[in-house]
């Protein structure tokens, strides 16, 4: 769930991959969700799906929800957790630097409450221009972040966080002995679009073709957080944020 905020109010939504919830479009959607007392609850949320309003490689669905606080879950807030180029380059936050997201194992069924896992890697490139996905509609070419970590069914979707990596000298002796590690803030990288996958006959040909099922390379994509953002600001978001204020205010 993300949150989008105006001066006096909260508006929450729920943030999917477009070609995850092309499989639910023109129908009403639900969501199962950990409940606080235990258990799960179905949230019913309507069928209105909202794309990125100007491009459409940008592999983000969302759906505004209502809130609700016996729900046990966690918003991220777009004033202080997105990151962008900009707030990337601010923080010092590159390549080799952790990721970490969190998604469902949905190899894993037939349980009481929703189980997250938890899957790490790093920050393995941000590609100067846009590279292959599928985003539903067939393959196009889309700015998306690189990271070495294993994507897996499920994860399409999930939030991708990262932490930058600190490097501090602890003695003046030569060569200096040099600690790293990693800080304790974390942002929002992306969200998880899916793995890099080539055929099996082509593994080791730097020329290999991505194909849809083919041996998961490691790396995976994921879309950058300022698409998200963008997607919210789709014009008719923002115009029923306002009629909400004006009614409201």
């Amino acid at each position: 769930m993300t949150s989008q905020t105006m001066p006096s109010l909260s508006f929450v939504y729920f943030v999917t991959a477009r070609h995850v919830a092309k499989s639910f479009s023109n129908r009403e959607s639900a969501f199962i969700v950990n409940a606080k007392t235990g258990g799960v609850k179905e949230v019913m949320a309507g069928d209105k799906w909202y794309l990125h309003p100007t491009d459409d490689s940008v592999d983000v669905a969302v759906l505004p929800c209502k809130h609700d606080k016996t729900l046990d879950i966690n918003y991220i807030s777009v004033n202080d957790l997105f990151l962008n180029p900009g707030r990337i380059k601010a923080l010092d936050i590159g390549i080799g630097d952790e990721v970490f997201m969190t998604g469902l194992f949905s190899f894993v069924d037939r349980t009481k409450r929703n189980m997250p896992i938890t899957r790490t890697g790093n920050i393995a490139m941000f590609p100067e221009e846009a590279l292959g996905i599928d985003a539903g509609d067939g393959t196009k070419f889309s700015d998306v972040y690189l990271i070495e970590a294993r994507s897996i069914g499920g994860a399409s979707g999930s939030p991708v966080f990262a932490r930058k990596t600190y490097a501090v000298q602890i003695d003046q002796a030569e060569p200096p002995t040099i600690v790293t590690g990693y800080g304790r803030e974390f942002y929002l990288l992306g969200m998880m679009h899916g793995h890099w996958d080539v055929r099996e006959d082509t593994l080791n040909d730097h020329r290999a073709i991505v194909s849809p099922r083919g041996v998961n390379m490691g790396i995976a994509k994921v879309v950058p957080a300022h698409k998200i953002l963008e997607t919210l600001n789709n014009p008719e978001l923002v115009f029923l944020r306002e009629e909400m204020e004006l009614r409201i205010g």
